[in-house]
């Protein structure tokens, strides 16, 4: 059975897409390739608008990213909590996307992910009014300066970043077939748990 088949079996043999995708990344996380844990995160207020995020965590309830809370997608995120995610594996010849309701994660997983992450991070977040105007770069280095001086060490989590956590509800395990004959396998919530079925290529 060559590897291709083999995934194919065990997705179709799964009941937790979560599961399949906690399996996936751990496969591309073996390749040892820049930011395996990327995906494309798209929002709708009234316009769609899509950009790439780092999916921190994923647990039962759902994939988890932390952002300014003032950023472009949160200010969309708050108007339509409707969300897509994908994750493409190109090395892999798989992608997987998600559908689902965003929301925000409690504070206190936001400060253990903010305080977990490297000095000068935390400093940029501080600094950041992420999505507005910024006159000139100067600004921002001149920002993050002051911030330095005052919290030279273990810096505050501002209170306008934090997690949001996207609840899914649909699920789309894409492998690549020959002569475009690719497999497509869904998984859809229901009051009693996931549904499976295949779409055509």
């Amino acid at each position: 059975m060559n590897p291709d088949d083999k995934q194919l079996k065990f997705v179709l043999g799964s009941s937790c897409p979560i599961e399949v995708l906690c399996s996936w990344k751990r496969d591309i996380e073996d390749l040892d390739l820049n930011e395996p844990d990327a995906a494309c995160l798209v929002t709708s207020n009234i316009k769609p608008s899509g950009r790439m995020v780092l999916i921190k965590d994923i647990q039962k309830e759902g994939l988890v990213f932390f952002t300014n809370y003032n950023s472009k997608k949160a200010q969309d995120i708050a108007q339509n909590p409707n969300v897509a995610l994908l994750f493409y594996f190109d090395a892999l010849q798989r992608q997987v996307r998600v559908e689902g309701i965003c929301e925000k994660t409690s504070s206190v997983l936001s400060d253990a992910y903010f305080n977990s992450r490297p000095y000068e991070s935390q400093i940029s977040a501080l600094a950041s009014i992420q999505s507005s105007v910024l006159n000139n770069r100067q600004e921002l280095e001149d920002t993050m300066d002051s911030l330095r001086l005052k919290y030279p060490k273990s810096p505050p989590r501002p209170h306008d970043w934090g997690g949001f956590i996207i609840k899914p509800e649909y699920f789309e395990f894409w492998l690549r077939g020959n002569n475009r004959t690719h497999n497509r396998v869904c998984f859809k919530k229901n009051d009693s748990g996931w549904e499976k079925f295949l779409l055509q290529p």
